[in-house]
């Protein structure tokens, strides 16, 4: 991990549009002096643009590499940055050494300075100049300290032993409509892994918009503010999650077979989708079966969605398996499908549904279609659905 020091910075601004960056100041901080006007030369933070051009100046550069530095570095550099954040994993300490030689000499060629490195290699670490690590890594004794927890895009991550967690002490709000909202949105969540536990609270600051005599700045009333309480007395436990950073178990051998799978739910309360990958190795050991790019119905149960949909608590997600690892019969022969997926279920408009066995008689199949619409336009939607999850003719 690693950060383009002062991006926005070094992007120049075109000398007849400097106008356009104007700002006034005070010479030697005397507000009684004459103001000055100066003109910025370069892009600068908070304005619209900035984010927008230095990203088109580092497209730019990785363009540039293409041909002295190859296709991966051109690619790495269009890929793996937010911003000016810097984000790549490789399978090797080998990989990592060239990458961040090559990534940096060519950044550097283009203006850009990478700095600020952050890894779980300690080889990796010491082949960086000290200054150009983490502000916590340049004091840390490589050869006897521990890595330090380092932000990732608003995550924890435990560099030591690779696993992200969360920062559950957040500064205390008014309990008001504005302080229900800083609360929810600076709690960051970039990959989901906490959606269902932040589902309650964004339905409750829901439910406080949509109150009429409530403005932003009015103390909630008790109905609001008693769930509301519950939820953060219930946020400290969220520091307890751990979850790996790799997706690749360390058991494993070479990847084989790799499966994603889908998951998507919808209730009252709200909506939700859940991916996993999953794979097989060499030694013929399988973390999961592929789902042949069919559609399937799965029950609640077996839905890890349906927990995104309805929320958890944060102790009901330390304990589940589901929301973390996906549906256990993932892990097992395709076979085992069939038990939890025994028909397809067909969703039009509104809440309509009615269910059709894949298995079922032709004859019987085509009753239950033209008995259940009696609109053209609806019955060739559900036709077209159902040919979709079962790949057959009715």
């Amino acid at each position: 991990m690693g950060d383009i020091e002062s991006m926005f910075y070094q992007v120049q601004v075109p000398k007849v549009q400097h106008k356009y960056l104007r700002f006034l100041w005070w010479p030697g901080g005397e507000l009684e002096s004459e103001l000055t006007e100066y003109r910025m030369g370069v892009h600068i933070f908070g304005a619209v643009s900035s984010p927008s051009i230095a990203n088109y100046a580092l497209r730019a550069a990785a363009d540039h590499a293409r041909d002295k530095y190859g296709p991966d570095i051109e690619r790495t550099i269009e890929t793996n940055f937010y911003v000016d954040d810097y984000l790549k994993s490789v399978p090797s300490e080998e990989q990592t050494l060239r990458l961040v030689k090559d990534v940096t000499a060519a950044l550097k060629e283009r203006g850009f300075w990478l700095t600020k490195f952050v890894s779980n290699s300690k080889l990796v670490l010491k082949s960086i100049p000290q200054e150009n690590r983490s502000k916590d890594l340049q004091t840390c004794d490589l050869d006897y300290d521990e890595l330090h927890v380092e932000r990732a895009l608003g995550l924890q991550w435990n560099i030591e032993n690779d696993y992200f967690t969360f920062s559950a002490s957040l500064d205390p709000k008014p309990l008001t409509r504005r302080g229900i909202l800083s609360t929810v949105c600076s709690l960051s969540d970039p990959l989901g892994f906490v959606a269902p536990f932040l589902l309650p609270a964004k339905r409750i600051l829901r439910e406080v918009c949509q109150d009429s005599s409530l403005g932003w700045d009015d103390v909630i009333p008790e109905k609001y503010l008693k769930p509301w309480r519950r939820w953060l007395d219930d946020l400290p436990i969220l520091g307890n999650l751990k979850i790996p950073r790799c997706v690749k178990p360390k058991e494993f051998g070479t990847v084989t077979s790799t499966q994603l799978h889908m998951f998507s739910d919808a209730s009252n309360e709200g909506y939700g989708a859940a991916a996993y990958i999953t794979l097989s190795d060499n030694s013929g050991r399988i973390s999961a079966v592929s789902a042949n790019g069919k559609w399937r119905y799965v029950q609640s149960k077996e839905n890890p969605a349906d927990i995104a949909s309805r929320g958890f608590t944060s102790q009901q997600m330390l304990n589940s398996n589901i929301w973390f690892d996906g549906s256990y019969f993932l892990r097992g022969p395709e076979e085992l499908w069939k038990n939890y997926m025994p028909q397809g279920v067909v969703e039009l408009e509104g809440s309509t549904s009615f269910a059709v066995h894949p298995e079922d008689e032709e004859g019987n199949a085509v009753d239950k279609f033209l008995k259940y619409y009696s609109s053209w336009h609806r019955l060739r939607m559900a036709v077209a659905v159902y040919h979709r999850l079962f790949h057959t003719e009715i």
